[in-house]
């Protein structure tokens, strides 16, 4: 079956037409910049608070019961433990730790805010930094092979090579 036209008139509806012109404001950059000088402005006049600044001496046996401590409440990863618990140098008031490559700077340095605002608080001196030392010489590589340990034992005791060849021992297999 076909469809029959509809011979009903479609009702149109004209838009509106305003009678008052709509004035379009083209953006006037010189408005736009002042107007974010004002902001700035009204930003800047805030009063701050004064800083107290603490300065108690500090001691290198502090320093290490504060890095204990700080490990025992904030359990750092345990990269950054045993950095920690290397033997610090203290210049002034800067606390250098040895550091052997990148990879362990950039972890410590995940955690240097909170650690610096715990040692501050703790040993209640402001002016504390903490740096880092790359260490000349890396520490020795721990054997693990049959070879590497025989080598460093004999390293330790030469007495090891006379031990070898009287039981007539094979330490390469």
């Amino acid at each position: 079956m076909a469809a029959v036209p509809s011979t009903a008139p479609i009702a149109r509806t004209a838009p509106a037409s305003s009678t008052t012109p709509v004035a379009k404001e083209t953006p006037n950059l010189k408005n736009i910049f002042q107007s974010k000088k004002e902001e700035v402005k009204t930003e800047t006049t805030q009063i701050e608070e004064p800083i107290v600044e603490l300065s108690e001496p500090v001691t290198k046996e502090a320093i290490g019961i504060t890095i204990r401590n700080y490990i025992d409440k904030f359990n750092p990863s345990v990269s950054v433990k045993n950095i920690l618990n290397k033997p610090f140098v203290l210049n002034d008031l800067t606390i250098e730790f040895p550091i052997s490559n990148k990879v362990e700077t950039s972890m410590i340095q995940k955690n240097e805010v909170e650690m610096l605002e715990f040692f501050r608080k703790e040993l209640r001196n402001s002016m504390i930094q903490v740096g880092y030392k790359y260490s000349d010489n890396p520490e020795e590589r721990r054997p693990y092979t049959s070879t590497e340990i025989f080598a460093a034992m004999a390293k330790k005791n030469p007495n090891v090579f006379k031990l070898r060849d009287q039981l007539g021992l094979d330490t390469e297999f």
